[in-house]
């Protein structure tokens, strides 16, 4: 307190009586939340009611504390004792919770909880109360359906069908796949299984025929192939027949036991040797029956059939139809005379050989041996003997003669006249059989050895795509033709493949028709696929022509090899015009760029001219004036105005500009639609130009599409391009080249150009040419002046380049010219 007065002093004493208040009394819970408050003060023996609400009080409410400002507090609690459900849930046995509720269901509150349908099965029977605190009563309702459950269908053994994992329910439906291997022609018959509730089921399947266990037989009903089991549609299956077949079989039974069944019967033809009969001299001894594969049969003969001198014997086997395999047996014939004699014949595709060993017993005079070779030897490849072991030698032609094709020898004039007692000569031939498709000849008259080929030969059976393959005749590499044809023949021709065989086509010719085959001295072949050869009446082996054009793929490039030139001399095949499509050197190949050239002659020519070294004129310019000419100058011609235009691109541009705009004249000069493209034509044709001059601005640019443009036409077959123009032009490209990148370089300098351009073209000749170039140089007189003057061309080089280094590395140069002054006039 304060004593205020107006003046003076003052002296006071208070008296006064202590009551207590209480002021803002409340109670709270042990967790802090105010249960009940009062709000101000309360004095001595006042009282206040206030209401605790029913959320504040829980079951688990056991203390209060009391707080307030100031004074004390007594105080009463007054209460309604409610029981209250708290959490109920009902759960299976299994743990599972069915259904709950998450709160206080107070006095007669309830509550409604859907129990999902999946957490009740039909294996469902009791159910347990949990709850956090009070009592609860419930009342469980439900809807009763009927589910399936783990429906599946097997079969009598207990196999398992199909089946459904998990629950289907009223009016639902699920499919499920049957494997194939399940399902069987003898399954009639499902039993349905499911854990709850029924099933229905509908079965949709495909009918497939399966055919099971086929099996072939012969009409004597013998089994020859099987297959147990079952085959799918559309599957195969392969066993071998194991020699079950004979030539008497002419049909097979096929059963199954169920659904049907194709079969295809492969085979290869053999022809077995039968009617194997030995004529020795015109007497005969035959073998009744089949000799197998690698049975021997001895036949005996008489000893009065032999008689002195020659003796001859054929073996003759039954005949076969025309396109049957031929058959073939190896004959070891001897007999004991006083001379000795052992013949071994081994007939093979192309050749048919024969060793033979006599020995004379006695001295013997005028003595000879014959060799009857088979009707399809068109000539004897190796004719050898040897007198009492030693070396073999060739038989000089004038000791054997060909009479059609049986080989006689007079063995007098090899082993001395007379033959002295005990002499062995051994005798080898090698004769060269015709490989005939689609046909059988017979050879009237063949070759001897050493001659060229002429052999006569007649047409046994015949079609009109039938062929002689002449590869294995001694010259089988050479060109073949028939001539003196008793047929029209203008059709004939030979077709050579890339890897030399050769065929030869009588499309024309006839069974009996006949022919001499005789060859040219020319080897062809086609580069790639095939090229086909027809020979004039006119040709022979020094009047060489050839009509070639290509066979199923026409363009191919071939080449040619004249085998009866003079090594060194130049041949060249020339066309019908007189133009020269190659040359080369004997006996070097010459190369034809394409097959479709006509009538070409092969005959001598000149040695290229000093200004076309190698051969390059024929090489080069070949193509000139032929049917690629133009669109090679139109190719490479443009290129060439695209290199040039880029050289001058601001006068270019002016001129396509120019171009541009009176090619838009011209157009916009035609009625109704040429004032509407004009504007479009002139703006694509300006485009384009400039693009054009871009691009021929850069050297690099110019010279990838030249290339590129180079080997597209090479490709093409537009040009062909042999080691010469190649030469020249490696050569061109170098010597444009460092030009260019000495210009670019500050470099250039005439010495060391001309240095890189010799060493470049000395390469290219020495590469070039048939001699050794160097060595001649080095040879010659003018080889020490060569060396002089390529010694100051090099010293003259590194002096330029040494005083370029020397610029280059230089320290800078200041150079004051102190002149006059006139008339204040500063001048430097």
């Amino acid at each position: 307190m304060t004593t205020t007065l107006t003046d003076g002093t003052v002296d006071w004493s208070l008296s006064y009586q202590r009551v207590d208040h209480t002021v803002d009394p409340a109670l709270t819970r042990s967790d802090g939340t105010t249960l009940a408050a009062y709000s101000g003060v309360l004095k001595s023996g006042e009282t206040a009611t206030v209401s605790i609400p029913d959320s504040a009080i829980s079951s688990s409410t056991s203390s209060v504390t009391t707080t307030l400002t100031d004074g004390s507090v007594d105080w009463s609690l007054g209460w309604t004792r409610v029981n209250h459900t708290v959490d109920p849930a009902l759960t299976r046995s299994d743990g599972s919770t069915l259904a709950a509720y998450s709160g206080i269901l107070t006095g007669d509150e309830t509550a409604t909880v859907a129990i999902p349908d999946a957490a009740i099965s039909p294996s469902t029977s009791s159910v347990t109360t949990t709850l956090t605190d009070g009592t609860v009563d419930w009342t469980l309702a439900w809807d009763q359906t009927d589910h399936t459950v783990d429906p599946a269908l097997t079969l009598p053994d207990g196999t398992v069908l199909a089946s459904y994992s998990g629950v289907l329910e009223s009016g639902q439906t699920a499919t499920v796949d049957i494997p194939d291997a399940a399902v069987s022609s003898a399954t009639d018959s499902f039993t349905t299984t499911a854990t709850g509730g029924s099933v229905d089921w509908t079965l949709d399947y495909r009918r497939v025929d399966y055919t099971e266990n086929p099996t072939v037989s012969l009409p004597d009903g013998t089994t020859v192939a099987s297959v147990p089991g079952l085959l799918e549609p559309g599957e195969t299956a392969t066993t071998a027949l194991n020699g079950a077949l004979s030539t008497t079989t002419s049909s097979l039974d096929v059963q199954t036991a169920s659904a049907t069944v194709g079969v295809a019967a492969q085979f290869r033809e053999v022809a077995r040797t039968d009617g194997l009969t030995l004529s020795v001299n015109g007497n005969t001894v035959s073998h009744t029956g089949t000799i197998g594969d690698g049975e021997t049969v001895a036949l005996d003969v008489n000893e009065s059939w032999l008689q002195p001198g020659v003796n001859t014997v054929d073996v003759s086997l039954a005949t076969l139809s025309t396109d049957a395999p031929t058959s073939e047996v190896n004959l070891d014939y001897s007999h004991t005379l006083s001379d000795r004699v052992s013949v071994t014949y081994d007939g093979e595709a192309f050749s048919e050989r024969y060793n033979i060993t006599r020995s004379y017993a006695s001295e013997q005079q005028n003595a000879t041996l014959t060799i009857p070779h088979a009707g399809n030897v068109l000539s004897i490849r190796d004719l050898d003997y040897r007198i009492d072991g030693g070396g073999w030698q060739a038989i000089p032609q004038e000791t054997a003669t060909l009479d059609g094709t049986t080989l006689r020898i007079d063995v007098s004039a090899l082993a001395g006249e007379p033959i002295p007692e005990s002499t062995t000569i051994d005798v080898r031939s090698t004769a060269s059989k015709v490989q005939v498709d689609g046909g059988s000849i017979s050879v009237l008259q063949s070759t001897a050895i050493g001659f060229d080929l002429d052999s006569r030969i007649r047409l046994e059976s015949w079609s009109d795509e039938a062929s002689i393959s002449l590869g294995a005749t001694p010259q089988g590499s050479l060109v073949h033709y028939a001539d003196e044809e008793s047929y029209s023949a203008e059709d004939d021709y030979a077709s050579i493949d890339s890897d030399g065989a050769q065929r030869l086509y009588l499309p024309t010719a006839v069974a009996g028709s006949e022919m001499t085959i005789k060859n040219l001295p020319v080897e062809v072949i086609a580069e790639t696929n095939t090229v086909e050869l027809r020979v004039p009446d006119s040709s022979n082996a020094t009047n060489i022509g050839l009509v070639v054009s290509g066979g199923p793929v026409i363009g191919d490039a071939w080449t040619a090899r004249y085998v009866g030139g003079t090594e060194g001399t130049y041949y060249g095949i020339v066309g019908e015009n007189g133009d020269r499509l190659a040359r080369s050197q004997a006996p070097d190949v010459m190369t034809v760029s394409r097959d479709d050239v006509g009538l070409v002659f092969v005959e001598g020519t000149q040695p290229p001219s000093e200004d076309e070294p190698a051969g390059a004129g024929a090489a080069l310019f070949s193509t000139v004036g032929g049917p690629t000419f133009l669109p090679l100058l139109v190719i490479f011609g443009a290129i060439g105005m695209i290199g040039v235009a880029g050289r001058r691109p601001e006068q270019s541009r002016e001129t396509v500009a120019g171009l541009a705009d009176g090619l838009g004249g011209l157009v916009a000069m035609v009625p109704v639609v040429g004032e509407a493209v004009a504007g479009p034509i002139e703006g694509l044709v300006t485009s384009l130009g400039n693009a054009s001059i871009s691009i021929g601005e850069s050297e690099v640019a110019v010279g990838g599409i030249a290339v590129i443009a180079a080997v597209a036409a090479e490709q093409a077959n537009l040009y062909s391009v042999g080691p010469q123009t190649a030469a020249i032009g490696a050569t061109a490209t170098v010597a444009v080249g460092s030009f260019i990148a000495l210009q670019r370089t500050d470099s250039f300098s005439l010495q060391v150009w001309g240095t890189i351009v010799g060493a470049t073209t000395l390469v290219a000749l020495q590469t070039l040419g048939q001699t050794d170039l160097i060595s001649a140089v080095v040879d010659s007189d003018a080889f020490l002046l060569i060396a002089l003057g390529a010694a100051v061309l090099a010293w003259r080089a590194i002096s330029a380049w040494r005083a370029s280094e020397q610029a280059e590395n230089a320290p800078p140069k200041i150079t004051i010219d102190a002149g006059s002054s006139n008339d204040g006039d500063d001048s430097p």
